[in-house]
């Protein structure tokens, strides 16, 4: 981390802003509007809901905008522009007077956010971390959770004393506050510009004209890409099953269910950061195998010991699925394809982890729905991890016999 310092740490700090911008504000405290605006419009949280659901598909779609877009010329352009969009369309759902509205709006403010977003936030610290590209990776990460675990409670004082249409003006102040270092810090898509390289990078003299571009890929293989797709989808699926905490504590008829949720949401962001940390120093394998038998055991203890200390460790571990979910996808693709190939490959299979996820609430709901409890839902996902286990095996065997 000592290394991590000059234009590298004004990258890192930056890229902290877009990811916590990106994610915490716009999605990650999304569920302080839900009962106000329910309320204000005279209809279901379901239906407030869907301006989620919309904003994270339309998201998934900016993310594959901003891969082909992105390069040493655009970046300041996209970043100003992107900011600018996504604080408008934030502001504009405070002044909205239909449910119709908020959708249209969710949808603008998705793009935007899909574009300066962690596409275009990996992308830039993939150029510039060579050593230490886990943790800076992880930490960029973290700060989605950091920002919503402080500003959830901030916002939701602001709706009760102010009103919802308030909380999405001071949401709007907040983002484009967070996105500043973006645009304003002296940083761009790649160190090429400033005459340095890469951080860790080999000791060698690099010019500008040989800076890495979005359209710059090899021949990719389509299995591989299928099968760390399909690994991707798994740890999507099962971030949807956090959301249901408190309700598996109801029906094993337990109060542990706050506390559940508080202790995964600390370990989405303390699990993220020591995965970087551990990928560096053992690489994507040995680490994300690591936190999927973590996460098994967490799942065992939701499953088949109902008592309050285990659910809290169950709960606990179980939190490590965002970090597989997203810091060891973002590796994962970078070491199976190359960072030549990141930008055409990991938009894709974000796409596929953002319906994962949004599918993956939904059907865990209705298996309680049908049978009365959540035991289907993590014998599922409990299969779908162990899985993993040998999907991860197969893509390094895949790519170790090219």
């Amino acid at each position: 981390m000592k290394e991590i310092k000059g234009k590298y740490l004004l990258v890192l700090i930056a890229m902290c802003g877009v990811i916590g911008a990106s994610l915490g504000l716009t999605t990650n405290v999304t569920g302080v509007y839900i009962t106000p605006v329910a309320e204000a419009f005279n209809v279901g949280k379901g239906t407030v809901s869907m301006t989620l659901t919309i904003c994270n598909i339309v998201y998934s779609i900016g993310g594959i905008l901003v891969a082909k877009m992105l390069n040493q010329k655009s970046y300041k352009k996209v970043a100003l522009i992107s900011a600018v969009l996504l604080t408008v369309s934030t502001a504009a759902m405070g002044l909205s007077t239909s449910i119709w509205m908020l959708y249209v709006f969710s949808a603008v403010r998705g793009l935007a956010a899909g574009i300066l977003g962690i596409v275009f936030a990996t992308m830039v610290i993939n150029n510039w971390f060579v050593k230490n590209s886990g943790l800076a990776t992880s930490i960029a990460f973290g700060c989605s959770g950091i920002v919503g675990a402080v500003f959830s409670p901030v916002l939701s004082s602001i709706i009760s004393s102010a009103g919802w249409r308030m909380g999405y003006f001071a949401a709007a102040l907040l983002t484009i506050l967070l996105y500043l270092p973006s645009f304003l810090f002296p940083i761009s898509f790649a160190p090429e510009t400033y005459g340095l390289k890469a951080l860790g990078a080999a000791d060698e003299k690099v010019h500008p004209a040989n800076q890495q571009t979005a359209g710059n890929t090899k021949k990719l293989d389509g299995g591989l890409i299928a099968t760390v797709a399909a690994f991707a989808i798994i740890y999507a699926f099962a971030t949807a099953m956090p959301t249901h905490l408190p309700g598996l504590a109801e029906a094993y008829g337990l109060n542990a269910g706050a506390m559940m949720l508080s202790i995964c949401m600390a370990t989405n962001t303390l699990g993220k950061i020591l995965l970087g940390v551990l990928i560096d120093k053992t690489g994507e394998k040995v680490s994300i195998m690591l936190y999927g038998i973590l996460i098994f055991i967490g799942l065992i203890l939701l499953a088949l010991i109902p008592s309050d200390i285990s659910m809290l460790i169950g709960a606990g571990l179980l939190g490590l699925c965002y970090s597989v979910a997203t810091v060891g996808i973002v590796m994962l693709c970078k070491t199976m394809f190359g960072i030549e190939n990141y930008s055409s490959v990991y938009p894709k299979i974000s796409m596929g982890t953002t319906l994962a996820n949004a599918a993956g609430a939904s059907i865990i709901g209705y298996l309680y729905d049908f049978t009365g409890s959540y035991l289907i839902a993590l014998y599922l996902i409990m299969a779908l991890v162990a899985v993993s286990m040998i999907i991860i095996a197969k893509c390094y065997q895949r790519k170790t016999a090219r």
